[in-house]
């Protein structure tokens, strides 16, 4: 997967995390709270290259990000709780065909920290979950600061990417 391009144009909406957003969507009670992140085109029009930052999600707190890959043949999501810094996590990767259906063959997640020019200490796996889902194990964060997330999809013997950024905030104080 591609790790040198540059992230621009995305817009971070904190939903009931920090009481950023406009209109908080609607939550079960006891639920975490949820963080999610979509191209500037996809959060009410924002301008191309411009920026809203919510304050870095703390460990545990449920996370969203999301958008359409490069080609724009798939709607990516990936789902995961903020992990603390050096612990190892999951995300749950739902990627839908944005027109003709698409023979899915494999969805790989990894991450790097642009700024550093190194990726994670680990190799994640990836595994079908359920139609259209995938679970992938083993990321590590070890590193607080900005990452970005590669998620590719290979399909119909081609590559379609997203890249999605993340701030993984340092260890957690007290409430």
């Amino acid at each position: 997967m591609k790790r040198t391009k540059q992230v621009a144009g995305w817009a971070v909406v904190a939903v009931a995390a920090c009481g950023r957003a406009s209109a908080p969507a609607p939550q079960e009670a006891g639920s975490p709270p949820v963080v999610a992140a979509t191209s500037g085109a996809e959060a009410g029009g924002a301008a191309p290259g411009s920026t809203a930052v919510a304050a870095a999600p703390r460990p545990g707190t449920r996370v969203e990000l999301g958008g359409t890959t490069e080609q724009g043949r798939f709607k990516v999501s990936v789902v995961f709780d903020t992990p603390r810094v050096g612990q190892l996590f999951a995300v749950e990767a739902t990627v839908l065909p944005t027109a003709a259906t698409a023979d899915i063959a494999s969805v790989d997640v990894d991450a790097t920290m642009p700024a550093h020019r190194h990726g994670m200490m680990t190799r994640p796996v990836s595994e079908r979950s359920g139609p259209n889902r995938w679970k992938i194990d083993g990321m590590k964060l070890h590193m607080h600061g900005a990452w970005v997330f590669h998620v590719g999809v290979h399909a119909d013997g081609k590559l379609d990417e997203i890249q999605l950024p993340f701030d993984q905030p340092p260890e957690a104080v007290g409430p």
